[in-house]
């Protein structure tokens, strides 16, 4: 029975983990370093990005409500050869552990950027706090707590960037060209403009959001005529974090493109695309940095990523240490 719109946006949840779980530092740098550097040309990286991500998180969901496990327990289940699974294994490993650890790495550096953006503070006790939010969070276990934050955090950044990209000297024409016309920069950019658009795309599609929304969906939808709940999660969800990702970008071109000397490598540059709706990054003392840094409280506050990766390894029936428990 098919539910109704007010039904289904109830049902948000498991796709605004995974919207959370791509839109943090490595996002916002590498989309403002993007729009900086060559403008809206390379838009067309992240709609391509965004709509490879709803596909296969989408059939992550499906995979999770149609079994009721994790996208790891399935892998266990369905490999039956010794090698084939030791083989599973390792890659499960690499996708959840290390990717994981990686990942980290600039949620953390995210998260010292931000705090010492509003806060003049050493860097050692920022992660000591961080990694106490970090045990506080995965104490306390709240699934449904951080799923909550976690959506109203995802549909505050857009509601900023979509807003400052309205207020920005934005051309339009540009942007649908940028969207819809696939190319690289000429010359001696053109090495640089594929890493950016290999980044943007890899900051996008993240392999151990698979992991986390197969179980996501199978802990939040139990009846498999709920996929078409599902899908609309996940498309209107990670469909939102793309456009986050595209306003971002597009405030960094309105706003910073062209600028001679200007050049983006730190959280103070990057304030700068949102100066037509937050006013001047110098303003600290006013807020005004607040809402950029909210991308890097994202992960380093244990709101989003941080969380996430470690539902992912406590709640999620995707954990390689459960993978392992049923191998004999």
């Amino acid at each position: 029975m098919a539910s109704s719109i007010t039904e289904k946006l109830k049902n948000i949840g498991p796709g605004a983990l995974v919207a959370a779980g791509f839109v943090g530092p490595g996002t916002v740098t590498t989309c403002t370093v993007s729009g900086a550097s060559y403008g809206y040309t390379m838009l067309w990286a992240l709609l391509f990005a965004t709509v490879a991500t709803i596909i296969f998180q989408e059939m992550a969901a499906r995979v999770g409500i149609v079994t009721q496990e994790g996208l790891g327990e399935n892998i266990r289940d369905r490999i039956s050869h010794p090698v084939l699974k030791w083989i599973a294994i390792v890659i499960v490993i690499i996708a959840i552990f290390i990717g994981n650890t990686a990942y980290e790495t600039g949620n953390i550096t995210g998260g010292i950027l931000g705090i010492q953006a509003v806060v003049n503070a050493p860097m050692i006790p920022i992660v000591i706090v961080l990694g106490v939010l970090a045990f506080a969070a995965m104490w306390v276990g709240s699934y449904k707590l951080v799923e909550k934050i976690l959506t109203g955090i995802v549909v505050l950044m857009g509601v900023v960037f979509f807003v400052t990209a309205l207020f920005s000297p934005v051309d339009w024409g540009a942007v649908a060209a940028g969207l819809f016309t696939p190319q690289l920069p000429a010359g001696q950019e053109a090495s640089k403009g594929i890493l950016t658009a290999v980044g943007l795309i890899g900051t996008t599609i993240v392999p151990y959001n698979l992991f986390l929304h197969a179980s996501g969906a199978a802990e939040r939808f139990k009846d498999p005529e709920q996929i078409a709940d599902a899908r609309f999660d996940t498309v209107l969800s990670i469909g939102l974090g793309g456009i986050i990702s595209m306003a971002i970008l597009i405030c960094a071109a309105a706003n910073i493109y062209g600028n001679t000397g200007i050049t983006v490598s730190n959280g103070k540059d990057m304030a700068m695309a949102l100066e037509p709706l937050l006013g001047d990054f110098k303003a600290v003392q006013d807020g005004n940095v607040w809402c950029l840094t909210k991308d890097f409280y994202q992960e380093s506050l244990d709101l989003s990523d941080l969380v996430v990766d470690l539902h992912t390894v406590l709640n999620g029936a995707d954990a390689p240490l459960r993978f392992l428990t049923k191998l004999q």
